[in-house]
């Protein structure tokens, strides 16, 4: 590929007294033709929806695009099964998997590019449209011939993107080091296999009953979370696994939070993995949402104890909540305020709540 550029200077009248000059440049992409190789011809992208806000768009390409009318969407953020189903519900779908010498190569390679494609329009909101036509998908490669861009006013996300600048890392007391951040949908192993180390005096203390597994459903509720709403901190760190010679990520406590439609008040949770308890690691995911909840204008954090869970309480306290003995519902109320109200009704539902 090369860029030629060349410059027309042409008099500029209004300033013709000064004898200066006005320069256009023009510029010309020269690229060799892609052909060969049976190349399959698709389209990718990102449009806006007036209700929905922006959307990642997949189908097949080049002149057919108008003929067959092959245009899937799907709502950021994406991950691989998602950009996958997304996949599988257009035309072009077919064709790789009769075509292609290796459908799940290639599917692959489109599904990390409609993923790139979803954390560009989170990372940049001003996108209004962007269409790369023809994406040409052979037995080599996926290259991008063409592409349109098109800028405008920030989107508003029917579903709030994944919060990635929320992620740190941290060094317990200890020395160990452990990453703090938000869930994702993809934790739902993770999830399993920490439920699966938790005794059963724990699990009560978390969802006041025993619950020996999770289900389905229950996995689809505490991974896939709307940021927007709710949130959860994970604490996980790496292990290394000396028979295979790799390493893994386990999860070592969560913390979690949702909120009223107002944002006025929020009411928490947190468990810690039965063999970690007392090791900090509960103290950093609870101060972590108590600054997050804070930047959010959040006024009261709320949340209730059992009353044999001591050490709960006894963190409640190191925080500064204030904790009431409920009567009718056996249960310590504990809650925190995080913020003043700034206006007569937000004053009011705190007080109606209290």
């Amino acid at each position: 590929m090369r860029r030629i550029t060349s410059k027309v200077s042409e008099r500029d009248d209004e300033r013709g007294r000064s004898g200066s000059e006005r320069t256009r440049i023009h510029e010309f992409c020269l690229q060799p033709m892609r052909r060969g190789k049976h190349s399959l011809q698709l389209s990718a992208g990102i449009t806006r929806d007036e209700e929905f806000g922006p959307v990642v768009v997949f189908g097949l390409g080049g002149y057919k695009v108008n003929v067959l009318v092959d245009r899937q969407v799907a709502l950021p953020p994406l991950n691989m099964t998602l950009a996958r189903e997304l996949i599988s519900r257009s035309h072009a779908s077919r064709l790789i998997e009769e075509h292609s010498p290796d459908p799940e190569r290639d599917i692959a390679r489109l599904c990390t590019l409609l993923i790139k494609l979803s954390q560009l329009a989170s990372d940049l909101p001003d996108i209004r449209g962007l269409e790369i036509n023809p994406l040409l998908l052979n037995r080599d490669e996926a290259v991008a011939v063409d592409f349109t861009l098109d800028l405008g006013k920030p989107a508003r996300f029917a579903i709030m993107p994944y919060p990635e600048e929320l992620r740190e890392w941290v060094r317990l007391e200890d020395g160990t080091e452990v990453e703090v951040r938000p869930i994702r949908a993809e934790d739902a192993p993770l999830i399993t296999a920490f439920h699966a180390r938790l005794s059963e005096e724990s699990i009560r203390f978390r969802y006041f009953h025993h619950k020996a597994s999770l289900t389905q459903r229950d996995l689809a509720l505490l991974a896939q979370i709307n940021y927007d709403r709710q949130m959860a901190f994970i604490a996980e760190r790496e292990v290394s696994e000396q028979e295979e010679g790799g390493s893994r990520r386990e999860m070592l406590g969560v913390v979690r939070v949702w909120n009223d439609p107002d944002n006025i008040r929020t009411e928490f949770s947190v468990i810690i993995r039965d063999d970690l308890q007392g090791e900090g690691i509960g103290r950093l995911l609870m101060e972590k949402m108590l600054r997050y909840c804070r930047s959010l204008g959040t006024l009261e954090m709320v949340g209730k104890i059992m009353m044999d869970n001591h050490p709960m309480r006894a963190l409640m306290k190191h925080l500064g909540f204030t904790c009431r003995y409920n009567m009718e519902e056996q249960v310590i109320d504990a809650s925190i305020r995080l913020n003043e109200p700034t206006s007569d009704w937000q004053r009011l539902r705190l007080e109606s709540k209290a």
